[in-house]
This record gives structure tokens, C-alpha cells and sequence, in this order.
């Protein structure tokens, strides 16, 4: 079997299938951080917007910045969010053209996994942020509380044993807290927490079972 590839040009298609999910965890992410009003953000790997709609929402951010390599995606977030404070570029995690010691809240949703260096982008994240600034990251917890996934993989391995090798769980060590905190660490980052953030999808009008959705999240501070 090749290795998997994972391929992010279609927004319109990320939405429904986890957008519903990323948006409920972006807002308690928000809330978690509690950076000061007025700050400046930058979200690595914006994606369709979601993170970037609940730092609005939630954030009172005196400017957002959101980066991200797809551009399917940008279109996509530029069509949702309209905000003047808010300005959407294309780049790489691993090489942000941006000047260093920036922001307040430099953040990274669902996206450090799937970077090919999650150490790379995390020195990054770090350089562009302020002194005493807060850089924080979540990811799915692909190995248990990620229902939607883990039982579309469950259900794919038991009948393909071959899938193993597909699944997030075994493709994503860093999805789990251990390793975002040793990777935090590595960086040179201080005051490292984790939390786990749970969200319930209500079922839906025609009875469709309800499941949760968790994800792990870490912040720290830069020196």
C-alpha cells in the first residue's frame, strides 16, 4: 500500500464532513487561552476559517492573521470571514514570511499533525511571537475520542486489516499529550498546560446517533 497522502483543496467539502466539529472546539480553545482583548493573533493552518471565526467571536483581537498553504481553503475563508481586522495569506507553517516577535496569541487548530515538520512549524510559531506571548496548539484525539473518525477506522480495519497503516491514530503519534508537551518543551517554551476539550453533536431531526468529538490542546509561553 503507498503512503498515504493527505490533499486539503475543497472547503466546501471539509465543512460538512469536519467543520461541524472543528468550530464547537474552536470556541472552547478560545475561551481556554484568555489572551487580553486587543492582542494580535496569527492562526498557523487556518484552513476554512473556523479558528479564525472564534478568535473574532470570542477573542476581541485587535488583528488576526490567518495562514494557510491551500488555497482552496483561503477562498474559502475569505468568502466566510469578512472582518476588516482580519487578513488571510498563503504559507507554509515551516517558513512564515512574517517578521518576528509579532503577536500576542500565535495558535495552530486541528493543523501541527499534519505539518511534515511539527518541530519546523513549532519554531516558527515561536519566532513570531512576542515575549511573554502565549503559543498554543490542539489536535483530534484520532486514538479514542474522535468518534467520527475512530469508528470509520475501527469499522475499515476490520474489514481490511491493511487500513491500519491509513489510520490517523497510528500515522499521528503527536495527537496526544505526552508528545505535544515534550515537542512544546523541545522548543524552548515555558509554563506548559494541557487540557482536553470534549464536544457533543446533537442528533440530528431524523435520529442519527449523536457522538463527541475531543481534542487535546497545550499552551505555553515564549521567553
Amino acid at each position: 500500500m503507498p503512503p498515504p497522502t493527505d490533499v486539503w483543496d475543497a472547503g466546501a467539502g471539509y465543512e460538512p464532513y469536519v467543520g461541524r466539529w472543528s468550530r464547537l472546539v474552536a470556541r472552547e480553545f478560545v475561551d481556554w487561552l484568555s489572551i487580553p482583548p486587543g492582542g494580535a493573533w496569527l492562526d498557523i493552518g487556518c484552513g476554512t476559517g473556523a479558528l479564525v471565526s472564534a478568535i473574532l467571536e470570542r477573542g476581541s483581537p485587535r488583528q488576526v492573521v490567518g495562514v494557510d498553504p491551500s488555497a482552496p481553503f483561503l477562498s474559502s475563508a475569505r468568502r466566510q470571514v469578512t472582518d476588516a481586522r482580519v487578513e488571510f495569506r498563503a504559507g507554509e507553517a515551516a517558513h512564515l514570511r512574517l517578521p518576528g516577535c509579532a503577536f500576542d496569541a500565535v495558535v495552530s487548530g486541528l493543523v501541527l499533525n499534519f505539518t511534515p515538520d511539527p518541530e519546523a512549524a513549532l519554531r516558527e510559531m515561536v519566532r513570531v511571537a512576542r515575549p511573554g506571548a502565549i503559543v498554543a496548539a490542539y489536535v483530534w484525539d484520532y486514538a479514542s475520542e474522535m468518534q467520527p473518525i475512530r469508528r470509520f477506522w475501527d469499522a475499515a480495519i476490520w474489514v481490511d486489516e491493511r487500513a491500519r497503516a491509513l489510520d490517523e491514530a497510528v500515522r499521528f503519534p503527536i495527537c496526544a499529550p505526552d508528545a505535544l508537551a515534550r515537542v512544546f518543551a523541545a522548543s524552548g517554551l515555558e509554563r506548559i498546560d494541557g487540557c482536553a476539550m470534549r464536544n457533543l453533536v446533537p442528533a440530528a431531526p431524523d435520529g442519527r446517533l449523536r457522538m463527541t468529538a475531543r481534542a487535546f490542546a497545550i499552551r505555553a509561553s515564549r521567553r
